[in-house]
């Protein structure tokens, strides 16, 4: 099959971005013509979920029900 090859840039999400970092992504860019990925690492839940939305965990039913009584959804019936 066909390789194919993709920079990958791996950043600590609480890092400040500086002009020296840009210039570097445009390098990998470059490199990798335009096939590049972004891995933030050390990212907290609560940025992820604001992006991504809310990640499935397990919980206990009673804070599944209180869950949707205080959101108001009361038609699902999965986790129970």
């Amino acid at each position: 099959g066909d390789i194919i090859d993709q920079g990958v840039l791996i950043c600590k999400s609480t890092r400040v971005w500086t002009s020296a970092d840009q210039s570097a992504v445009e390098q990998l860019k470059y490199l990798s013509g335009e096939k590049t990925g972004l891995i933030l690492n050390g990212t907290p839940i609560q940025g992820i979920e604001s992006v991504l939305g809310e990640i499935p965990r397990n919980r206990s039913k009673i804070r599944v029900l209180a869950k949707r009584f205080l959101s108001l959804n009361f038609s699902k019936s999965s986790n129970l």
